[in-house]
């Protein structure tokens, strides 16, 4: 409006952040698209037998059964990375699940950073870092505290919009309620929030997938969600139905 040049029109299009959890986050970076031309999407299947994530999937189902409104009420899978790896752009998880004894789950999926020693690792997104807002954030009020990318869904809203929905970005249509019955197994595909983290050498990535609202309410004093899940859930792991995490994997030299 005044007719002064301040260099917007050169403002990258996208600038984005890779988080590392140790004090050396990069921000800024720029870039024309979201995610990056450099990022492309990996999947990496699940491994009920060992618990991990690997790059093929099993020939053979090998289901993990959890029971719902008991502990541990979860399953996880991990992979530990041999060199420095950075993801950035739309994660997802496609699993194929069922559950006994009820007619509906709500589940949970949760990307952990873990670093050498085992530690999950989490941080603080505002300047106080006191002892009142470590209570708060300890179960909660993770717009305040970052503990990874996340997601949700309920079974029975799992049927995709044929024209939103992609492979990257599942997109729900939200017009019916498709109750389960027993012994029916279902593709759940659930879109986790967008990521830029870095992992290095020796450090871990791990997906927690649960039962129970692990990363608590977004803000200070708002409830969490309540699950409506009851019975035994399985997580189908192979064969024609291998489950996997779909991460946004970015070339190191591309930064």
């Amino acid at each position: 409006m005044l007719e002064k040049d301040n260099g917007w029109l050169d403002t990258p299009t996208v600038r984005y952040s890779l988080i590392d959890f140790h004090g050396s986050n990069q921000t800024d970076l720029p870039s024309e698209t979201f995610p990056p031309v450099a990022s492309e999407n990996k999947r990496y299947y699940m491994n009920g037998k060992f618990r991990t994530l690997q790059e093929s999937p099993e020939s053979e189902d090998f289901p993990v059964k959890y029971v719902a409104n008991s502990l541990p009420g979860r399953t996880s899978f991990q992979m530990t990375f041999d060199k420095d790896t950075d993801f950035v752009g739309y994660p997802k998880a496609k699993l194929f699940m069922e559950v006994d004894s009820y007619d509906d789950m709500d589940v949970f999926v949760w990307l952990q950073k873990i670093d050498k020693l085992g530690n999950v690792l989490s941080e603080f997104v505002v300047p106080n870092h006191g002892a009142a807002l470590q209570d708060f954030t300890q179960e909660g009020a993770s717009a305040l505290r970052y503990k990874g990318s996340w997601g949700r869904l309920r079974a029975s809203m799992r049927h995709l919009d044929s024209e939103l929905a992609t492979d990257e970005i599942p997109a729900y249509s939200f017009d019916r309620v498709e109750k389960l019955v027993q012994g029916e197994i279902v593709a759940l595909d659930i879109v986790l929030s967008p990521l830029g983290l870095s992992y290095k050498a020796g450090e871990t990535l791990r997906v927690v997938i649960s039962t129970k609202d692990e990363l608590g309410s977004v803000m200070l004093g708002t409830p969490g969600c309540t699950p409506d899940n009851k019975g035994t859930h399985i997580l189908h792991l192979g064969g024609e139905h291998a489950s996997y995490l779909q991460l946004p994997l970015m070339a190191i030299s591309s930064k």
